[in-house]
């Protein structure tokens, strides 16, 4: 007969070694072992993520720009004497959901706007995203002119509050999307502010930090902040409002604008600060922009491009152009709106494979 191979004559004599280990360790190759030592991997792993955040929560969210004169419809800027159009309220068709729409007096040699008074809550924002029966498109619109987001797979109001709450978490991508929508609900062109835009309208003429001034020990009795705002958002307008008619301008939620920057490109960002910053962060000149962190906890591969899972404090506030020879708020339909700037850039707002085509690559995050 044929000697044994080699292999298995090896096999052969190891077949008695392997069972006794079986037999004097059996703890290593059942199941319930199996299942605990995968469950003590996910668990270090979570700790070692949730201590990285922790490590990184005592970083400032909102950057100061000191030094910069201010530009034509911005803080500081003569305002025109002309007359402004009156506020008017926007009721979403087949609603009774409504919000309020306040005149922005043109700077000198520049168009006027309407802007919301108060950050957009989610009693509006939620018939965006369920598309909740009855808020009809108006007549002519395209079905494609704009898409809604995937539902959020958890509770995007973090338990803070929802009626007459604003909205939070928010990706820039999901704000624009809205103002897409609700352009496309109502007879009027709705869009987000400039960051020009916003600080005009924050300031209301005032030349200080604040849209009341410099003195800091007002901030309270205008803005949800760490002071006062025990780590969470509150009801819009329930602070006094600037000299415009503004309301939240400082703090509660931050606000997505647009940045335009001497290259010409568009960069989103978010601007007024938010409840978690200190006072020196909620000013008219503090703006943050998006970082990857803000997404670190997402489950989903590739992560949200309409929700982040890691900024509680992300929102939005919406403006209107004024209409040629308008004199208030619902005797003339605007224009359409216009296509997207191919300049325009969200950084850190999308996983770069999920962009769609008219936003350029991201950039790096800042630190």
């Amino acid at each position: 007969a044929a000697p044994p191979h080699p292999i298995a004559r090896r096999i052969a004599i190891d077949a008695p070694a392997r069972a006794r280990l079986r037999t004097a360790r059996p703890q290593l190759f059942n199941r319930e072992s199996f299942i605990l030592i995968t469950s003590l991997r996910s668990m270090a792993r979570f700790v070692g993520r949730l201590t990285l955040v922790c490590a990184l929560l005592p970083l400032p969210l909102f950057a100061q720009e000191v030094g910069k004169p201010p530009a034509a419809d911005e803080p500081g800027a003569e305002v025109s004497t002309a007359a402004s159009p009156a506020p008017y309220v926007e009721t979403l068709p087949g609603t009774n959901v409504t919000f309020r729409m306040v005149p922005i007096p043109p700077a000198e040699g520049k168009p006027g706007f309407w802007m919301s008074e108060c950050e957009i809550t989610w009693d509006v924002f939620d018939l965006f995203i369920f598309g909740i029966a009855g808020a009809r498109d108006r007549e002519g619109d395209e079905v494609d002119a704009y898409s809604r987001p995937s539902k959020p797979y958890i509770p995007p109001d973090r338990g803070f509050g929802h009626e007459g709450y604003p909205v939070i978490s928010s990706s820039y991508k999901n704000a624009k999307e809205f103002c897409r929508w609700l352009t496309a609900k109502t007879p009027h062109e709705y869009r987000l502010p400039t960051v020009t835009e916003w600080r005009y309208s924050a300031a209301a003429g005032s030349t200080g930090k604040y849209c009341f001034g410099d003195d800091a020990a007002q901030l309270p009795e205008y803005a949800w902040f760490d002071e006062n705002a025990e780590w969470t958002t509150h009801p819009v307008g329930k602070k006094k409002a600037n000299a415009w008619g503004l309301y939240d301008v400082h703090g509660n939620a931050g606000e997505w604008c647009v940045e335009v920057g001497d290259d010409g490109k568009r960069r989103v960002v978010l601007v007024g600060g938010t409840f978690e910053g200190r006072a020196a962060e909620v000013t008219l000149a503090a703006l943050a922009r998006p970082k990857k962190r803000w997404q670190m906890t997402d489950p989903q591969i590739p992560k949200s491009r309409w929700w982040l899972s890691d900024a509680p404090f992300a929102g939005l506030r919406v403006l209107r152009p004024f209409p040629t020879n308008a004199t208030d708020g619902s005797s003339e339909k605007d224009s359409k709106p216009k296509t997207a700037d191919k300049n325009e850039t969200a950084v850190g707002d999308e996983p770069p494979s999920d962009r769609t085509s008219e936003l350029s690559p991201p950039e790096k995050e800042d630190r």
